[in-house]
């Protein structure tokens, strides 16, 4: 019958447990005929304390050398310890591989039929004590010393100790993945619809859109109450422009030049620019000028509107002093301009008693 499987390298031995190296377990002469250790009775007579001083040189003979690795050496199993303080919480560790079922206890030469060790029937005379305390001793002695590295020395295996205390809860994990989608609920009926919610607030006014057609005009409404008099406006004054000069001077003007009227005798609006000798119309509408000359010598009178010739009057010398006189209605717009001219005849004079008149007034405003 073979004997329970311990740590590499040991021997089982009924005279001595010894380092032997790697082997197989060897049943002594201290067993009986079914492989178990009978009582043992201690003697305590003259001759025991020497097989006890045999004894511990044979252990500390039997101890490990230093340097001696890969040896063990196992003595009798001790007493379970008692349970450690819990450790620290450790880091989650990666999943494991699936466990097999437990296995049954393997029976050895220490074991009876059913692979459970016999209870060891010991005399406890009255020197057992004594021998006891020295085995301790002697198992003490035994173990290796300090420093021996790769040495170790296993007893038979003692009983399980206590469970330690919880440990605490470890990290959350990493979020697992995305699940399958669900099965899709078969659609059940509409329900009733609900109570009209409050109006929300008024948006941004949005872009003016196109114009829209015309519509249908309207009936007129009924007229309403006269007003109040307005006060009294100014609209002759509004529509107002005339003007009438004269040219005192006995010297003609230079011939196909504009001729200059150097004396005012009406002008209310200042129309009329003496220094230019050019009317410039402020209110548009119906104009109508006209001109009375004296003249020593032949003379040719030209009208112009704008830079444009609009009439010529010329009238030739028969006698020593002549008048002539000419007018033309225009039509005026804003900021156009009107004057008198002469060309190569240019005898027109301005003395006492035979003057030379331009004039302008507006008939019809616009």
């Amino acid at each position: 019958m073979e004997s329970a499987p311990g740590p590499p390298g040991w021997v089982h031995s009924d005279t001595a447990y010894a380092c032997l190296g790697e082997g197989k377990p060897v049943r002594g002469p201290l067993r009986d005929q079914t492989g178990h250790l009978p009582p043992i009775q201690v003697d305590m007579g003259s001759g025991a304390w020497r097989l006890l001083v045999l004894n511990l040189l044979l252990l500390l003979l039997a101890r490990p050398l230093r340097g001696q690795a890969g040896t063990h050496c196992y003595g009798i199993p001790g007493m379970p310890g008692l349970p450690g303080a819990p450790g620290k919480d450790g880091y989650d560790g990666l999943p494991g591989p699936k466990g097999e079922p437990e296995g049954k206890p393997v029976r050895g030469p220490l074991r009876d039929q059913t692979g459970h060790l016999p209870p060891i029937q010991v005399d406890m005379g009255s020197g057992a004590w004594r021998l006891l305390v020295l085995n301790l001793l002697l198992l003490l002695l035994a173990r290796p010393l300090r420093g021996q590295a790769g040495t170790h020395c296993y007893g038979i295996p003692g009983m399980p100790g206590l469970p330690g205390a919880p440990g605490k809860d470890g990290y959350d994990g990493l979020p697992g993945p995305k699940g399958e989608p669900g099965i899709p609920a078969t659609p059940g009926t509409r329900g009733p619809k609900g109570q009209k919610g409050d109006p929300g607030t008024p948006g941004y006014p949005g872009k003016n859109g196109p114009m829209g057609t015309p519509g249908i005009p309207g009936t007129p409404g009924t007229m309403g109450p006269p007003g109040e008099p307005g006060v009294e406006g100014r609209y002759k004054q509004k529509h107002q422009s005339v003007f009438s000069v004269t040219r005192q001077t006995v010297q003609f003007p230079a011939a196909n030049s504009l001729v200059k009227f150097n004396e005012i005798i009406t002008n209310p609006q200042g129309h009329y620019d003496r220094d230019t000798g050019k009317f410039t119309c402020k209110v548009p509408g119906l104009y109508y000028f006209v001109f009375h000359t004296s003249h020593t010598s032949n003379l040719c009178v030209l009208l112009f509107r704008s830079g444009f010739k609009v009439a010529t009057f010329c009238d030739h010398m028969t006698s020593s002093k002549q008048v002539s006189s000419g007018g033309v209605l225009l039509r005026m717009q804003e900021g156009q301009q009107v004057w008198l001219a002469v060309n190569d005849y240019n005898g027109m004079v301005g003395t006492g008693g035979s003057d030379s008149v331009f004039s302008g007034f507006l008939l019809f405003p616009d």
